[in-house]
């Protein structure tokens, strides 16, 4: 991966573009070269976690420190694993800057099978996935599209915004 952004940025330093030109791409080109570099060093970490069972993280209490920060709306939220790899089966957790899950994706060969709702009371909702969208308990249970498309909002996109250590629940 490194060699490969490393080319890359050489054949664009020698191409006929202007100056200014060259400048944002190789800046641009450098930061993808970094984040992917980042992704993949993550991916790596994760590695010590897995399992071989369907179970893989499906029994994690708090997030695991390479669990990737998301802020939104003024909160933090915390997503593990960062990456879902081909035929994975497992689950993937979604926090609460508080420590508190929110959701579980049970997954079966890159397949979602189950989702998990967490309450503020404390219970949960458990929706299989099913072709289409239903309500279950007052929860909306999504379809298997619909939990790919959540997926992606969650999944890492750019490097990972500083989280404050009085917010930051992973361990």
């Amino acid at each position: 991966m490194k060699t490969a952004c490393i080319f890359m940025l050489v054949i664009m330093l020698f191409s006929t573009k202007d100056l200014l030109s060259k400048e944002i791409d190789c800046k641009e080109m450098l930061g993808q070269c970094v984040f992917s570099n980042l992704l993949q060093r993550q991916s790596d970490k994760e590695a010590s976690y897995k399992e071989t069972s369907d179970q893989a993280y499906c029994d994690l209490k708090k997030p695991p420190k390479e669990a990737y920060p998301l802020e939104s709306h003024c909160a933090y939220f915390f997503s593990f694993p960062r990456i879902i790899p081909d035929h994975f089966s497992g689950c993937h957790t979604f926090w609460s800057e508080k420590g508190k899950k929110i959701r579980v994706v049970r997954f079966k060969n890159s397949e979602p099978i189950s989702e998990e709702h967490y309450k503020e009371d404390g219970t949960s909702v458990i929706c299989e996935v099913k072709e289409k969208e239903y309500e279950k308990d007052g929860e909306v249970c999504l379809s298997a599209e619909g939990v790919r498309r959540s997926m992606k909002i969650i999944l890492p996109t750019k490097p990972d915004p500083q989280v404050p250590a009085e917010r930051d629940p992973r361990g």
